[in-house]
């Protein structure tokens, strides 16, 4: 292996073999995992981007976290359910019984947000 350096740090150079690369989805089902849900349509990202305070035209380059929330699962004891007079989806804690519109992991994303804004 070649070593380059770099303002007196040294990298060794690796080559990666893309025939043996496994990518996540690969990984998790040979881990017999459950496959991952459908990626999100471009109207769900979108309306859960201006949640997060995401401009569509402006901050574009932010619109992976968006798709990001909705690829997650949700944490343990939370579940989704739809309301059936809006159909507008919210969410219930089984072990405190809270019950909440917001996705309980969406303040954890407006800070990441919040954070490739200002940095």
């Amino acid at each position: 292996m070649a070593e380059v350096h770099s303002n007196n740090v040294s990298y060794a150079q690796k080559s990666i073999d893309e025939n043996t690369l496994l990518i996540p989805s690969m990984v998790s089902q040979q881990a017999g995992e459950i496959p991952q849900a459908p990626r999100p349509t471009g109207p769900e990202v979108a309306e859960v981007a201006r949640k997060l305070g995401i401009d569509l035209v402006f901050d574009s380059d932010l619109l992976y976290i968006a798709e990001d929330l909705l690829m997650s699962p949700l944490p343990d004891f939370w579940q989704v359910h739809r309301d059936e007079s809006s159909g507008k989806a919210y969410y219930h804690n089984t072990a405190t019984q809270v019950t909440q519109w917001a996705h309980p992991l969406e303040q954890y994303y407006r800070g990441l947000v919040f954070m490739r804004k200002e940095g």
